[in-house]
C-alpha cells in the first residue's frame, strides 16, 4: 500500500502544477558585461537557499497505522523551478530539472541545515566579489558618467626658513667718508599666504659688514685711517608679491615681490673710528624688492635693500645691500 501511495505522489509531482514556485528573475539590467555571471551565480545560490529552506520547513512523514486502521498521508506540494529547477538528494548535489521533495528523516534535515549554512557563506562571498567588480569597472565603463576628479589642493599658507650671504656698503655724499662693500650674512623665518597674489611677513637676523675709509681735504682716501664696521640688526620685512608662473599646487614657480623692512640695531662691534651704539640710529627703514624661485620645498631668493634713513646720527650714510638666500618651506 505504501508503494502505491509513493508512486501516486511521484505521478502527481511530474504534472508541474500551476502553483509551483517560480524562480525570481531580477529585472535590473547592467551595462557591465563582466558583472552578469556574478549576478546570475548569486541569484542562483539565493534561489537554491530558498528551495532548501522550503524543503526543511515543509518536512513530511508517512505513518504506517496499526492493523485494521486506515492509512493517512500528509504531503506538502513539491517545489519546482520553471527553467532551472533543482532537487536536493542526500548526497548534497543539486540536479537541474528535477522536483524537490521535503525531507523525510532527521539525518536529511541536518544535511539540509548544513547546506543552508554553506549557501549563506557562498552568497556573502559572491556579493563581496560583485561589489569589488562594480568598484573596479565603474571608472572604466564608457556608458557610465564618471565622477569629476577632485583637484589637488594645498593650504595657501606656507612657513619657510632661509639663510645666505649679503654684500653691503653705506652711501654718503660727504667728502670725508668712503665705504666699500664686504660680505655679511642673514638668516630668518617667514610666513607666506595667498595664491598668485600673496603677502609675506618675516623676521631675520642680519650681520652687516663694510669697510669705512676716511678722506682728507682733497678727497684722497687715507688707507691708514680705515676700519671694518660690523653691525647686527633684527629686521622685520613685509612684502607683497606676484607669481607670474606657478604650478597648480603653488609649490613650484617664480615670484616677484617688493615691500619695506624695519631694522632694529642690536649692537655694533668695536672699530678704529670709535663708533659706539650711541652713534647709530636704533631703528632704520629700508625699501626692498627682489625675485624668488620655488622648486618644490626649496626656495632661492635674491633681494636688494635700499636704506631711506641714515644709519648714523651725525653722518649722512644710508645702507645699500644685496642679499641671496637659500631656504626650505613647509
Amino acid at each position: 500500500m505504501n508503494r502505491i501511495l509513493f508512486v501516486a505522489t511521484l505521478a502527481f509531482a511530474t504534472q508541474a502544477p500551476s502553483w509551483a514556485q517560480q524562480p525570481t528573475v531580477s529585472s535590473e539590467k547592467t551595462d557591465l558585461r563582466t558583472e552578469a555571471p556574478v549576478i546570475e551565480r548569486t541569484e542562483s545560490v539565493i534561489y537554491e537557499k530558498r528551495v532548501t529552506e522550503k524543503r526543511l520547513n515543509n518536512a513530511f512523514s508517512i505513518t504506517t497505522p496499526a492493523s485494521g486502521s486506515t492509512v493517512s498521508l500528509a504531503v506538502e506540494p513539491p517545489v519546482y523551478e520553471s527553467q532551472s529547477s533543482v532537487s536536493l538528494p542526500r548526497d548534497g548535489q543539486i540536479t537541474p530539472g528535477a522536483a524537490v521533495f521535503p525531507a523525510s528523516n532527521p539525518d536529511e534535515m541536518r544535511a539540509l541545515r548544513k547546506m543552508i549554512e554553506a549557501q549563506n557563506i557562498k552568497i556573502d562571498s559572491m556579493q563581496t566579489d560583485l561589489g569589488q567588480l562594480k568598484g573596479a569597472t565603474t571608472a572604466a565603463s564608457p556608458n557610465r558618467p564618471s565622477k569629476p576628479e577632485k583637484t589637488l589642493k594645498r593650504d595657501n599658507v606656507s612657513i619657510g626658513v632661509y639663510a645666505g650671504p649679503n654684500f653691503s656698503k653705506y652711501s654718503t655724499d660727504q667728502d670725508s667718508l668712503e665705504s666699500k662693500a664686504r660680505v655679511g650674512y642673514q638668516l630668518g623665518v617667514y610666513v607666506r599666504g595667498g595664491g598668485r597674489l600673496f603677502g609675506q611677513l618675516g623676521v631675520e637676523y642680519v650681520g652687516v659688514s663694510s669697510k669705512l675709509y676716511s678722506k682728507d681735504d682733497k678727497g684722497t682716501s687715507l688707507d691708514q685711517i680705515n676700519s671694518t664696521i660690523n653691525t647686527h640688526y633684527v629686521q622685520i620685512p613685509l612684502q607683497i608679491g606676484f607669481r607670474p608662473a606657478m604650478t597648480q599646487t603653488k609649490r613650484t614657480g617664480i615670484r616677484i615681490q617688493a615691500g619695506a623692512e624695519l631694522s632694529y640695531l642690536l649692537n655694533a662691534d668695536k672699530n678704529d673710528f670709535n663708533l659706539t651704539d650711541d652713534d647709530y640710529n636704533k631703528t632704520v627703514v629700508n625699501l626692498l624688492g627682489g625675485v624668488g624661485f620655488d622648486l618644490g620645498p626649496v626656495t632661492l631668493d635674491v633681494s636688494y635693500h635700499h636704506g631711506i634713513k641714515d644709519v648714523y646720527k651725525a653722518e649722512n650714510a644710508k645702507l645699500r645691500m644685496v642679499s641671496a638666500s637659500l631656504g626650505f618651506k613647509f
